[in-house]
């Protein structure tokens, strides 16, 4: 009961504008009961995804952050979108490797999460700039780099003077990609990917690092995994990461259950020690979060 009463979400610990230390604090070391809310690809229920009016939506919603997708266009613009091509979120067709940012600029952005028969709308595909406008002291920035760009993508948030809201990850068992976010290590917030198949997650968090050294974001497929970390968990200090998008990350207990039974998914991970949580039904976990402190 305790740990309820004392949940806080979304805009009780937003910062005020220009004031992003504050949240950077909050990140690093968890308040008792913290939950931090990101949204994948933005919140796409009354926008289209990836889109900068979803950014807006998730500043309305209260929520923390937001995951997004940068890829560049034939001529080196950074881009926000998802998939390979722009078929399903556009108007458009073909790669975006393939495409000049002029091509991609006029495309119109499908409503939610896309598809032929989504309609269109008047947004247009983001630049990493626009999108980080929209965000800059207001959001988390989850950044999924899908072309190998990562240094490229960390110096454009320097630019923006943004380096302190990002939020980049490397698989525990790659040291490849632990290189990718080395240079940046102490500038950004680094999460390591924790898979069951790297052990347990005690173990795991011993020897994936962190630059605060306990951040985790753990993927599982067996029930129990994460009752099993109770002795490091138990007092709150590990800023763990779940995603609740795909059952296979989830041991089942994913988005498509938690809106019909939020206590028996996300509750059922907060309880066990889940404090961040990335989910494409952003508004609903939000609600159940609000319900929970009460």
């Amino acid at each position: 009961m305790g740990a309820a009463l004392m949940l806080t979400i979304g805009a009780a610990w937003a910062a005020a504008p220009g004031d992003w230390a504050a949240q950077r604090e909050r990140m690093i070391h968890p308040p008792k009961g913290d939950v931090i809310v990101i949204a994948h690809r933005a919140c796409h229920d009354e926008a289209p995804e990836n889109s900068v009016a979803a950014v807006r939506r998730c500043i309305a919603l209260g929520a923390d952050g937001v995951e997004l997708d940068v890829r560049h266009t034939n001529d080196g613009v950074a881009v926000i979108l998802h998939d390979h091509t722009v078929d399903r979120t556009t108007d458009g067709h073909g790669a975006i490797a393939d495409l000049t940012y002029a091509e991609v600029s006029r495309l119109r952005l499908r409503a939610g999460a896309g598809g032929p028969a989504a309609p269109l709308t008047a947004e247009h595909v983001p630049t990493l700039d626009d999108y980080m406008t929209a965000a800059k002291d207001r959001l988390w920035l989850v950044m999924d780099v899908k072309d190998g760009t990562i240094p490229q993508t960390f110096a454009a948030m320097e630019r923006q003077g943004m380096a302190g809201q990002g939020i980049f990850f490397y698989e525990c068992a790659s040291g490849a990609l632990r290189a990718s976010v080395t240079p940046f290590w102490s500038k950004a917030i680094i999460f390591p990917i924790i898979f069951q198949e790297d052990g347990s997650l005690t173990d795991a968090l011993a020897h994936c690092p962190s630059p605060t050294g306990h951040m985790a974001h753990v993927k599982w497929q067996t029930s129990g995994y994460l009752e099993q970390a109770a002795p490091v968990l138990k007092d709150g200090s590990v800023r763990l990461w779940v995603a609740t998008m795909f059952s296979s990350d989830t041991d089942q207990l994913d988005d498509g259950k938690a809106v019909m039974d939020p206590a028996s998914v996300w509750g059922k991970q907060i309880d066990a020690g889940a404090n961040m949580i990335m989910t494409n039904a952003p508004r609903e976990l939000i609600q159940y979060l609000r319900d929970r402190k009460k």
